[in-house]
């Protein structure tokens, strides 16, 4: 389960599939709604469900852009806390949040920080970072480093309000401020995490990459190839995507399904 930005619901056929999924969907505008929406997911999905649940949430609320730098200097200024320069602080009502609605059934939290190394072409760039138009560009990172950590619930403040909370996740972030700011690599138990080497290692990795696009190239001349042919697929197609698109206008599928399995879900 990811939370999303709730831009995202609307997308054809991928924001369709995530409602399915239940995913979570925030304004990011609404505090209030958002912080509804978190708990009656992560309820749903662990109490009426009884369902295990690995949620994937980002703290910060959006990327790493210079004006979203310049509102999180602004953020600090006001209530006295450090400038980062790599990190934005994070937005603690959320996170607490998820820890509330989750109760005893929170086991661990896992605390990941990602770092980028530019293309040879990005080096001289003041604070890059990898976006949609640098792919699409095929300027990659050379590499991409990681820490990760793990902390069981023993180790979380005993209450989980927010101020206690808050002050664990702003610790956390500062960590991630020294680390980003030296490069750290990707460390798990004190140990560096190298990438496999070798040739049999380059030759699955070129056959995974091969059978991958194979795959779905067959899947996408199927499905166009069954659209040309049948009168049938391409109504029903039609059919189904305005469904989909009328119901994603209104409470989604991930809406529709806690209001008739969990009545008293509140949105």
């Amino acid at each position: 389960c990811i939370a999303l930005k709730d831009s995202l619901r609307n997308a054809p056929f991928f924001g369709w599939a995530m409602q399915a999924f239940l995913f979570v969907f925030l304004t990011r505008r609404d505090r209030f709604r958002d912080i509804a929406a978190l708990q009656s997911t992560i309820r749903y999905r662990v109490h009426s469900l009884r369902a295990p649940l690995l949620l994937l949430i980002f703290p910060e609320g959006t990327d790493l852009s210079h004006s979203n730098i310049g509102k999180s200097h602004a953020f600090a200024k006001e209530h006295g806390h450090a400038l980062y320069e790599h990190v934005l602080h994070p937005r603690i009502g959320g996170f607490a949040a998820c820890a509330e609605a989750m109760g005893e059934r929170l086991d661990e939290v896992i605390d990941v920080t990602i770092s980028y190394t530019p293309s040879e072409q990005d080096a001289d760039v003041p604070r890059w970072r990898p976006s949609e138009k640098s792919v699409l560009k095929g300027r990659w990172p050379r590499t991409v480093r990681m820490h990760v950590e793990r902390f069981p619930r023993a180790t979380l403040p005993e209450s989980l309000s927010e101020p206690e909370l808050g002050e664990w996740l702003r610790g956390r972030w500062a960590k991630k401020e020294e680390r980003l700011a030296v490069g750290s690599a990707l460390v798990l138990d004190s140990r560096e995490a190298a990438a496999p080497k070798g040739r049999l290692a380059s030759i699955r990795l070129h056959c995974e990459q091969a059978a991958a696009i194979c795959t779905c190239a067959a899947a996408g001349s199927l499905l166009c190839w069954g659209l040309w042919a049948s009168m049938l697929l391409r109504v029903y197609t039609a059919m189904a995507c305005l469904l989909l698109a009328w119901v994603s206008s209104g409470a989604g599928l991930d809406g529709i399904e806690m209001r008739l399995r969990s009545p008293t879900t509140v949105f």
